[in-house]
């Protein structure tokens, strides 16, 4: 049987590239490492070092077998901080995967304020596009999702949370004593914004076509940070949360136009997986969350 110890050996050798140096840092004796390691590719039956008088490398099978016990270790590693929060008070755990715009813009702080409310239940958030979070949620990944209305939502529950308004980010200079613009007059404009893959840049480019005009994405990159910093290099102009816009363009070179379209305002949804009963604290945070519906 494989143990945790020979796999953190075999980790430890594949790191330092020598036995010698993996029974100084482990403790344990040179010849006791090079057993384990010979039976653990006796067990997998293959051979997952090359030796030579200058240490180990890795063969290929013994690269695959280094990711694999990277994720156990790891996976182990994170089984006992939990087990440490649960001693320590913990009663409970949620895990949320959030769309940009809402931890850019709104979910922090509420997030915090339900912390402070209920300090015995743990929160893990991670960031992602909103079509990766319902993947995420539907495949029971995640206890809650925070995504953007507007994308395909089958086998969720879902509610509505806060809402969002887009705006222009343009140089200081771009039309001067213009306070608003509609969509269409923009189309010649290059833009810069997210990848393809976000719900904003969807949103984009579906009312563009529907005008009969392609979006004009002359730069995709993967933050708000990003867009502001490509924008305030001269490569175009870009439409980001006004929210999360307006901490950027403070102290810039930039400015915000207000964006004059009805669909400018963007709701925002918690879901969760509609054929699972959420546990106490998940039920706590929808709740918690759905009282911010429509702000």
């Amino acid at each position: 049987m494989i143990d945790l110890l020979t796999l953190r050996l075999f980790a430890l050798a594949a790191e330092h590239k020598s036995l010698s140096k993996t029974s100084a840092v482990a403790n344990i004796a040179i010849a006791a490492i090079s057993r384990r390691i010979a039976n653990l590719e006796v067990e997998m039956g293959v051979r997952l070092f090359k030796r030579s008088q200058r240490g180990v490398e890795l063969t290929p099978a013994g690269e695959t077998c280094l990711i694999r016990t990277r994720n156990i270790l790891g996976e182990l590693t994170r089984l006992q901080g939990d087990m440490g929060d649960y001693r320590n008070g913990m009663r409970g755990r949620v895990s949320i995967w959030a769309s940009t715009s809402a931890i850019a813009q709104f979910l922090p702080a509420d997030l915090a304020a339900f912390s402070k409310e209920h300090p015995a239940i743990g929160l893990e958030i991670q960031e992602a596009y909103s079509a990766k979070i319902v993947s995420e949620v539907r495949g029971g990944n995640s206890d809650i999702g925070v995504i953007l209305a507007g994308g395909e939502t089958f086998g969720l529950l879902v509610w509505p949370y806060r809402c969002d308004r887009l705006a222009v980010v343009a140089p200081q200079a771009f039309r001067p004593g213009v306070s608003r613009v509609r969509f269409a007059d923009l189309f010649d404009e290059h833009l810069v914004q997210m990848g393809y893959d976000t719900a904003m840049t969807r949103l984009l480019s579906a009312k563009a076509n529907e005008a009969g005009e392609a979006l004009r994405l002359r730069v995709a990159v993967d933050s708000f940070d990003a867009v502001c910093r490509m924008i305030s290099a001269g490569f175009g102009i870009g439409i980001l949360p006004l929210m999360a816009a307006a901490s950027h363009v403070e102290n810039s070179q930039l400015r915000l136009i207000e964006l004059d379209e009805p669909w400018s305002v963007r709701q925002m949804l918690i879901c969760t997986k509609s054929d699972v009963e959420p546990s106490g604290p998940t039920e706590l945070l929808i709740d918690f969350l759905r009282a911010f519906g429509g702000k």
